[in-house]
C-alpha cells in the first residue's frame, strides 16, 4: 500500500514537472543579456488564477442570460394576469348591466302588479299561492348580502402601469414594488363602497321578495386588495356576488310570473262574471262594447313601451285587464237603479191584451204600480232629453245615459227635472201618477238600447249585481 502511494505521488510529481518545467526568459538590453527564472510553482499559480478568471466570466455570463430569461418570463406572466383581469372586468361589467336591466324590468312589472292590488279578488288569488315559485324553489326572505364592487377604472389603470414599469426597467419588480402596485389600485379616500346602481338592483330584489332593504349603512365590509391573494381573485369574488344578485332577480321574476298567472285566472273569472251579468240583461255583448266611446279625460303624446319589459304572461294579463276595463266602462252606463222603491209589476213587457181596446198589442215597457206620489228615481246617471207632457205617456221624462242607453218614465203626477239637466243615479225626477193613457196610478218604464226597446225586467232583477260592478264591489261579493 505504501509502495502504491509512493508510485502515485511520483507519477503526479513527474506530470507536474512536465506540465510546468522550469523556464527562463532572456532579456537583451544594449548587448547585455539577462534572464528571469519562472519556477514551476509560479507557473501553476498563474494558471490557477487564469482558470479562475475564465470560470468567473463564464458564470457571470450564464447568470446574466438566466436573469434576462427570468425577467422575460415574469413579463409574460404579468401580461397573462393583466389579460385575465381585463376579461374578469368585462364580465363584471356585463353582469352589472344585466342586473340593472333585469331590475328595471322587474320594477316596471311590480308597479303593474301593484295597480291591480285594490281588487279583493286579485289579492285573494295571490295570497292563495304557495311559498314556492313556479320552478319549485322556496321564496327567499331576508336581506341579500352583496359584496362591494371594485373600482374598475383604478384597477385597470394600475395593471397597465405595473406592466409598463416592467418593460421600462427590464427587470423583475421587487416585492415592495408589487405591494405598491396593489396599493395604487385602491382609492384610499373611499374604500370601494358599492355603487348606487348595484344597491338599486339588490334593494329591488329584496323589496320584491319581501326581504329587508339594503341601505348604505348596512353595506358589507369594504374591500382591501392588499388583504387578498390577488386582484383577479377579488374580481372573481365580486363576479360571484353579481351572480347571486342575478339568481335572486331570477327568483323575483319567477315569483312575479306566478302572481301574474294567478291574476290572469282571476281576471278571466271576472270577465266571465261580467259576461253573465250582461247576458242576463238580454244585451248583445259585442254591441255593448262597440258603442263604447273613448275614455273621457285621457290623452297625451304616444310613446311606445319597451316590449322587453313585459313577458308573454304579463302581456296576456295586460290584455285581460284592458278588456275588463272596457267592460267596466260599458257597464257604468247600464241602468241599475230601480225607479221606484215601493211597487208591484202590473203589466210586463211584450205582447198583452190592451186595457182599452181589449185586443192584442205590444207593450213597450214595464208597468210598476204603486201609491200616488211615490218618488220616481233616475235608473242611471245621464242627461234629461225630454221633460214634458206627451199624449200617450202623460207627464214623461226621457234620460240619455250614454253608450246607447236611454230610459223613459211615463204617467207621472209631477216632474222634478228639466230638459238638459244632468241627473245622478237614484236622483228623484218626479212622482208616480196616472196621467196620459193610463187606467190607474203606476209608472210606465221603458229601456232603450241602440234605438231599440228591450225588456226592463232583467235590469230590475240584475240591479244589485250591476250596481256592485259599477261600484267595484262585485268581486267582494
Amino acid at each position: 500500500m505504501r509502495i502504491h502511494k509512493e508510485h502515485i505521488l511520483r507519477q503526479a510529481t513527474q506530470l507536474f514537472e512536465r506540465a510546468f518545467p522550469e523556464r527562463q526568459i532572456f532579456f537583451r538590453t544594449r548587448g547585455e543579456v539577462r534572464f528571469a527564472r519562472l519556477s514551476p510553482l509560479f507557473q501553476a499559480s498563474v494558471s490557477v488564477i487564469a482558470l479562475g478568471l475564465v470560470g468567473w466570466t463564464l458564470t457571470a455570463s450564464i447568470s446574466y442570460l438566466t436573469d434576462d430569461n427570468r425577467v422575460a418570463t415574469k413579463q409574460q406572466e404579468l401580461k397573462y394576469v393583466s389579460h385575465e383581469l381585463n376579461s374578469l372586468l368585462v364580465e363584471l361589467e356585463r353582469l352589472k348591466s344585466s342586473a340593472l336591466d333585469r331590475a328595471e324590468r322587474l320594477e316596471a312589472r311590480q308597479k303593474f302588479l301593484e295597480k291591480l292590488a285594490p281588487s279583493a279578488t286579485l289579492k285573494a288569488a295571490v295570497s292563495q299561492q304557495s311559498n314556492q315559485d313556479a320552478a319549485g324553489y322556496p321564496l327567499l326572505d331576508g336581506p341579500l348580502v352583496m359584496r362591494p364592487p371594485l373600482n374598475l377604472q383604478n384597477t385597470s389603470d394600475a395593471a397597465d402601469v405595473g406592466m409598463d414599469k416592467a418593460h421600462e426597467t427590464d427587470k423583475e419588480p421587487a416585492e415592495d414594488d408589487l405591494s405598491s402596485t396593489q396599493g395604487d389600485r385602491l382609492n384610499e379616500s373611499a374604500r370601494l363602497r358599492p355603487s348606487g346602481a348595484q344597491w338599486k338592483a339588490a334593494n329591488f330584489a329584496n323589496a320584491a321578495m319581501g326581504g329587508l332593504v339594503i341601505s348604505d349603512a348596512q353595506a358589507a365590509p369594504t374591500l382591501d386588495l392588499r388583504s387578498r391573494p390577488s386582484s383577479s381573485e377579488a374580481v372573481t369574488s365580486i363576479s360571484e356576488s353579481f351572480d347571486l344578485i342575478i339568481e335572486k332577480l331570477d327568483r323575483v321574476e319567477r315569483n312575479q310570473n306566478r302572481k301574474a298567472q294567478a291574476l290572469i285566472l282571476a281576471e278571466q273569472e271576472n270577465i266571465e262574471r261580467r259576461h253573465e251579468v250582461i247576458a242576463s240583461l238580454g244585451i248583445p255583448y259585442d254591441a255593448l262594447l262597440k258603442k263604447m266611446e273613448p275614455q273621457t279625460g285621457t290623452g297625451g303624446p304616444f310613446t311606445s313601451a319597451d316590449p322587453s319589459i313585459f313577458s308573454k304572461v304579463f302581456q296576456k294579463l295586460g290584455e285581460l285587464v284592458f278588456q275588463r276595463s272596457l267592460i267596466d266602462q260599458a257597464i257604468a252606463n247600464i241602468p241599475s237603479h230601480i225607479p221606484a222603491a215601493k211597487y208591484y209589476i202590473s203589466s210586463h213587457f211584450g205582447a198583452r191584451i190592451d186595457p182599452f181596446r181589449k185586443s192584442w198589442a205590444d207593450h213597450s215597457g214595464l208597468d210598476m204600480a204603486g201609491w200616488r206620489g211615490e218618488p220616481i228615481m233616475a235608473a242611471a246617471a245621464g242627461t234629461v232629453v225630454t221633460s214634458r207632457r206627451k199624449p200617450a205617456y202623460g207627464l214623461m221624462v226621457e234620460i240619455d245615459h250614454g253608450n246607447g242607453f236611454r230610459t223613459r218614465y211615463g204617467h207621472m203626477r209631477s216632474l222634478s227635472v228639466n230638459s238638459g239637466e244632468i241627473v245622478k243615479p237614484g236622483q228623484k225626477i218626479g212622482e208616480m201618477g196616472s196621467t196620459g193613457r193610463s187606467t190607474s196610478t203606476h209608472l210606465h218604464w221603458e229601456v232603450w238600447f241602440n234605438g231599440a226597446l228591450v225588456d226592463p225586467l232583467p235590469f230590475i232583477e240584475a240591479a244589485l249585481d250591476v250596481q256592485a260592478l259599477q261600484q267595484g264591489r262585485y268581486e267582494e261579493n
